[in-house]
């Protein structure tokens, strides 16, 4: 995690925002699903962001990542506006999003999802194995299955590898959209192991996820969105203690 900088009365101050989102409205067509939405995540740190089906959390991820359009409101990620800059771009300034759905090259080999996932980077060979080595080590059940066909892995085994795609471009902010969903507990165990992991080396990571109370003893904060908007907001600490989370979920399908 980044060193906290002292301001001159020896008080830390907070690590500067990698993402800022300030009174967004966003949706699909011309139908906003979110409505003034407004969060913020630090570099080194990460956010829970949390809600019952259909509440907005996956619109705001394609939101950032610039898969929908913005319709009022601002987002920056290391200081530059997101607006009007196409998925790919927004991918090359260091912005990460794993989507739901697992989305690989089922017809390619492990080893070459991941050489694909640096497609761009102009890494030398030596540099390309160093990453993957690197999330090799934080997945190493992928280890043994280098030379198989992504298609034919299992649903837990196709996760890994989608965080891992993501992770071998290093980037600035890793956006994870229901990571656990479909797999057995005993796999969810192993993903969430491995996210600790990325967040303990400093990763900063936002994080969308059903299984509030497991993603909220991850995270260092956290949202909670009903019907569009931020409902609640804090430490995940309070957040877990916090009687408006249950609310949002009994609630909330916006």
């Amino acid at each position: 995690m980044s060193s906290l900088v002292e301001t001159a009365g020896d008080v830390a101050a907070p690590p500067e925002a990698v993402l800022q989102v300030d009174g967004v409205d966003a949706g699909y067509g011309s139908v906003p699903v979110l409505r003034d939405v407004s969060i913020t995540v630090r570099r080194g740190e990460t956010v829970a962001l949390l809600g019952s089906n259909g509440a907005g959390k996956s619109t705001l991820l394609r939101a950032i990542s610039g898969l929908i359009p913005v319709f009022a409101g601002s987002i920056t990620f290391e200081g530059r506006p997101l607006q009007g800059v196409p998925p790919q771009k927004i991918a090359r300034r260091g912005l990460a999003h794993v989507p739901e759905g697992r989305r690989l090259f089922g017809k390619q080999t492990v080893q070459d999802n991941l050489v694909l996932g640096m497609y761009g980077t102009k890494l030398s060979r030596a540099e390309e194995q160093e990453r993957i080595g690197r999330a090799l080590d934080i997945f190493p059940a992928l280890k043994t299955r280098l030379a198989d066909y992504a298609g034919l892995l299992s649903g837990g085994q196709q996760q890994m590898l989608a965080i891992a795609l993501a992770l071998v471009r290093r980037p600035d902010l890793l956006m994870l959209d229901e990571p656990s969903l479909g797999l057995a507990p005993v796999i969810i165990d192993e993903v969430f192991a491995a996210l600790a992991q990325v967040s303990r080396e400093g990763g900063t990571v936002l994080l969308v996820e059903q299984l509030a109370e497991r993603a909220l003893r991850l995270a260092d904060r956290g949202y909670v969105i009903a019907h569009g908007r931020i409902a609640a907001s804090g430490s995940a600490a309070d957040l877990l203690s916090s009687t408006d989370l249950a609310l949002a979920y009994l609630g909330g399908t916006g």
